[in-house]
């Protein structure tokens, strides 16, 4: 379902309303993500290759 047919625009208001500032990824919400996917790939490597 696409946000012009509900009965409000929410999103669409948000990003109108909010200064353009708040639209962009922090460092942090851009980090995070890179971290959680190279610890989960440690613990993929220690678990997979024999030790």
């Amino acid at each position: 379902m696409r946000e012009a047919q509900l009965p409000a625009a929410v999103y669409t208001d948000e990003r109108t309303a909010l200064p353009p500032r708040f639209l962009e990824l922090g460092r942090a919400e851009r980090l995070v993500p890179w971290a959680f996917a190279g610890l989960h790939c440690a613990v993929f490597v220690v678990h997979v290759v024999p030790g």
